[in-house]
């Protein structure tokens, strides 16, 4: 099976990581136009909890951009509301 990395230059980091991410969750459908207008931006407050976002997001990165998640030593994670389909912005940045 081949995944998005196999043609990419991708060195998994080997220290500590201090991770950063933003999960965009769209709006539900039934929502007025004026009510998700509104909330673009915001913070989004549905009921999936942000730990099982993040859950996903490192274990889909084990073993590709880090050898272990144990290397998370500091995370920032966010959930906001968006206009659009589901996205998520990483960064991740090696410890001192």
């Amino acid at each position: 099976m081949k995944t998005i990395t196999d043609h990419a230059n991708v060195v998994p980091f080997e220290g500590q990581i201090y991770a950063k991410a933003d999960f965009y969750v769209p709006m539900p459908r039934t929502w007025s136009k004026k009510k998700k207008e509104a909330h673009i931006g915001k913070y989004c407050d549905n009921n999936k909890d942000l730990d099982n976002y993040q859950k996903l997001l490192f274990d889909c990165m084990n073993g590709i951009y880090f050898k272990d998640d144990r290397q998370l030593v500091m995370i920032r994670a966010r959930k906001y509301w968006s206009k659009g389909a589901v996205h998520i912005e990483c960064e991740l940045l090696e410890c001192g």
